[in-house]
C-alpha cells in the first residue's frame, strides 16, 4: 500500500451538492425524490415521494445529479451510500451528492470506500450529536480518504461490482418468482378462476357460488380463522439480565430481520439452547409464518430454521405444510387490516394475539391448497436457494471490501 495516498475529501471531489436545510413540495408524483430513508444497504430504494416536473428546475439550482454520482446521508441515519442509476431524480434535504475528479478518484471506488468500516469510522467522528448525529458539509470535505491510482481503483471497483450485480440480479429473479406464485394465488383465490374438474376457470365458467359473511364465494369454501390454519405463537424476549439465555445457537427474529424478505436467514440477534429451553414454548419449527403485529405492522416472513421470536411478532404453525404459500400470501393481503385494527387510537400499532387469531380469512378446500401448494412450492424453493446465494455473495463482498480497499489484498490486471 506504500503507492497509495490519503487525500481530503475536498481535493479529490469534484462536486459536492448539498440540499441541507430546503423543504420541496411533495406530491404523489412527478420527478422522483431521493430521501435519507430509500438510500439503505448500498442501494435506491423505490422512492414513495415526489415533487412537480415543472418546479425540478427551480428546485435543482444547486446541481444536477449524472448516473454513477454517490449519494451520502448526512443524518437519520448517518453515512448510508448507494450509486444514481437514473439522472431523472431529484435530491432531498440529509443528501448529499459527490462527484469524484476524473483524474484522481473514481465514483465507484469512493461508493466503495466509504462503505468500509475506516470511512464510516471517520464520518462518525466527525459528526455532531447535538439532537440528532450528523456532519456537516464543512467537516465532510475535511474527511481523509485513503486512494491508489485510478486504474488500481477501477480494477477494486469492477471486483467488487461484479459480486453487486450478481447479488442484484438474484433479488430481482426473488421479485419476479414472488410476483409470479402471487399473480397465480390472487387468480385462484381472489378471482375465484382457478380450475374446475373439467380444467376450465371456475366462476367465469359458471361454476357455483353461495352468499357468505363476506360476499359471494364458491360452493364449499368458507369463512374460517388464522387460528384454524395452525397454532398461533406470540414472540417472547427472554431477560436482558441473564446473559447466558443469548447467543448463537438460535435465530432470535425481530422486526428489522424482516424487511424485504420472504425467508429469514439471518437474525442480528439469537438465543443460546439456555434461553431457548427458560421458553421452550416460544420455540417455532422452521416454515412457520411470522407476522409483525406491533409498532411496523403486517411484514410477512418464513423461518428456515427453529426459531424464536420477540413479543412483536405472532407466528402460525402450520397443521399442514401444504398450507404455506397459501397462507403468506393470505397474511400479506391481510396487511390493510391489521394496520386498521393495529391503530386503536394509540401512537403504537398494536394488534393482540387473541385479535389476530381470529381473523377472519376465507378457507378454498384442503385438495385445492394443495394443489396450488404443488406448483408454488417449486417456486418459494427457487426463492430460498437464491436467497441462500445473496447471503453467500454478500459475506463474500464484505469479507473483500476491507481488504481491498485498504491494499491489504491487490487485484491484477
Amino acid at each position: 500500500m506504500s503507492e497509495w495516498k490519503e487525500y481530503k475529501l475536498k481535493d479529490a471531489i469534484e462536486k459536492f451538492i448539498d440540499y441541507r436545510g430546503k423543504t420541496p413540495t411533495k406530491v404523489s408524483k412527478g420527478i422522483p425524490l431521493i430521501t435519507a430513508k430509500v438510500v439503505k444497504d448500498g442501494s435506491l430504494l423505490t422512492p414513495d415521494e415526489f415533487i412537480e416536473e415543472s418546479e425540478y428546475l427551480s428546485w435543482m439550482t444547486r446541481g444536477f445529479p449524472k448516473k454513477d454520482d454517490v449519494v451520502l446521508t448526512t443524518e437519520a441515519p448517518l453515512g448510508e451510500v448507494a450509486m444514481i442509476t437514473n439522472e431523472n431524480i431529484a435530491l432531498a434535504q440529509r443528501i448529499i451528492l459527490l462527484r469524484g475528479k476524473p483524474e484522481l478518484l473514481s465514483n465507484h471506488f469512493l461508493f466503495y470506500s466509504l462503505r468500509t468500516g475506516l470511512m464510516q469510522h471517520r464520518l462518525q467522528a466527525r459528526a455532531s450529536c447535538s439532537t440528532v448525529q450528523g456532519i456537516k458539509s464543512s467537516e465532510l470535505r475535511e474527511i481523509m480518504i485513503p486512494l491508489p491510482s485510478v486504474p488500481e481503483q477501477k480494477q477494486i471497483a469492477d471486483v467488487l461490482s461484479c459480486l453487486d450485480r450478481k447479488i442484484e440480479n438474484l433479488r430481482r429473479q426473488n421479485e419476479t418468482l414472488e410476483a409470479i406464485a402471487k399473480t397465480l394465488f390472487k387468480h385462484w383465490f381472489i378471482d375465484f378462476e382457478f380450475p374446475d374438474a373439467d380444467g376450465k376457470p371456475y366462476k367465469s365458467s359458471g361454476g357455483g357460488m353461495w352468499r357468505s359473511a363476506i360476499g359471494d364465494i364458491p360452493e364449499g369454501w368458507h369463512v374460517g380463522k388464522l387460528e384454524e390454519m395452525g397454532k398461533i405463537v406470540c414472540g417472547k424476549t427472554p431477560s436482558k439480565a441473564e446473559k447466558s439465555f443469548y447467543g448463537q445457537e438460535i435465530p432470535f427474529i425481530k422486526i428489522p430481520d424482516m424487511h424485504g424478505k420472504v425467508f429469514v436467514l439471518d437474525t442480528n440477534d439469537g438465543l443460546s439452547i439456555h434461553g431457548s429451553s427458560s421458553q421452550i414454548n416460544k420455540l417455532i419449527p422452521a416454515h412457520s409464518i411470522n407476522i409483525s403485529c406491533i409498532a411496523t405492522v403486517g411484514l410477512v416472513t418464513i423461518n428456515v430454521m427453529p426459531s424464536h421470536t420477540n413479543q412483536q411478532i405472532n407466528s402460525i404453525v402450520l397443521n399442514n405444510i401444504n398450507f404455506l404459500e397459501f397462507l403468506y400470501f393470505q397474511c400479506r393481503d391481510l396487511s390493510k387490516k391489521l394496520n386498521s385494527i393495529g391503530s386503536g387510537g394509540t401512537a403504537t400499532l398494536n394488534v393482540s394475539t387473541g385479535i389476530f387469531s381470529k381473523l377472519e380469512i376465507l378457507v378454498p378446500s384442503n385438495f385445492l391448497i394443495s394443489k396450488y401448494h404443488a406448483i408454488s412450492n417449486s417456486i418459494f424453493e427457487k426463492i430460498l436457494l437464491n436467497t441462500k446465494q445473496v447471503q453467500t455473495l454478500t459475506k463474500t463482498r464484505d469479507a473483500l471490501l476491507p481488504k481491498l480497499m485498504s491494499g491489504q489484498l491487490r487485484v491484477k490486471e
